[in-house]
C-alpha cells in the first residue's frame, strides 16, 4: 500500500508509474483501514508502527502533505486519519520516524497553516486535523510555535466561514498550549506584536 501511495504522490497524472490520483485515493483508503481497524478487529499497534516506518522510509509523509490539495475530499480525510494515527502511535511508543520526516521540512507546517487561506472549508478542516496532531507530537510542537506564519492565525480565526474560523481557533489554541518552553520563548520575543493582535480578538 505505502509503495503505491508514494508513487502516486510523485505524479498527478498517469505517467511513469501508471497511477492516477484516483489510485491514490484507493491506496489511502486501504492505509486508513490498517490504522482504524474494523468492527471485527481493532487496529494493531504493531501494524500502525510498521506502516509508519514504511512511509517514513520512502519519505512519503511530506509528499502527502505537499500534494494534499490534489486529492479528493475522501483522500484528504484519509491522509489526516493515517498520519494522525501513526503520529499518535509513535508518541505512545516513543519513536518518531514519521515525525522526523515532517520535521526535516519546516515549510510543511507553513503549507498546512496556509490551508486556512482558502474558501475551501474542507481543505481548512483537513489541514487543521494535522496541525493539532503536530501540536501534541514531540519534535513538531515546537516547530509549529516557531513557524513565522503562526501569527496568520489572528486573521484565520476571523474567517468568514464559521467552520474554518472555529477550526483555526482550535488549531491556534493547540499550538499555544503545545511545547511550553517554545511558547514561552515565542511570547518573550514577540510580546508586543502578539498581544497587540490578541487583545483585538
Amino acid at each position: 500500500v505505502y509503495v503505491h501511495i508514494g508513487k502516486t504522490s510523485c505524479a498527478a497524472k498517469r505517467g511513469q508509474f501508471g497511477l492516477s490520483w484516483q489510485d491514490a485515493a484507493h491506496y489511502l483508503s486501504q492505509a486508513r483501514a490498517f490504522v482504524v481497524g474494523s468492527e471485527q478487529e481493532d487496529a494493531k499497534p504493531a501494524v500502525i508502527l510498521e506502516l509508519g516506518a514504511a512511509l517514513a522510509h520512502d519519505n512519503i509523509p511530506p509528499l502527502l502533505i505537499k500534494k494534499l490539495k490534489f486529492l479528493s475530499f475522501e483522500g484528504r480525510k484519509d491522509v489526516g486519519v493515517v498520519l494522525s494515527r501513526v503520529l499518535k502511535m509513535e508518541t505512545e511508543h516513543k519513536t518518531s520516524k514519521v515525525a522526523q520526516t515532517i520535521a526535516s521540512d519546516p515549510s510543511l507546517i507553513a503549507l498546512l497553516i496556509s490551508g486556512y487561506d482558502t474558501d475551501d472549508t474542507c481543505m481548512s478542516l483537513n489541514c487543521g486535523v494535522l496541525l493539532r496532531e503536530f501540536a501534541v507530537t514531540p519534535k513538531l510542537g515546537s516547530l509549529l510555535v516557531e513557524c513565522p506564519d503562526l501569527f496568520k492565525f489572528f486573521k484565520y480565526v476571523e474567517h468568514e466561514s464559521f467552520e474554518s474560523s472555529a477550526d483555526a481557533f482550535a488549531s491556534f489554541s493547540a499550538a499555544l498550549t503545545s511545547d511550553k518552553a517554545a511558547v514561552a520563548k515565542m511570547l518573550l520575543g514577540n510580546y508586543d506584536a502578539f498581544f497587540s493582535q490578541y487583545n483585538q480578538l
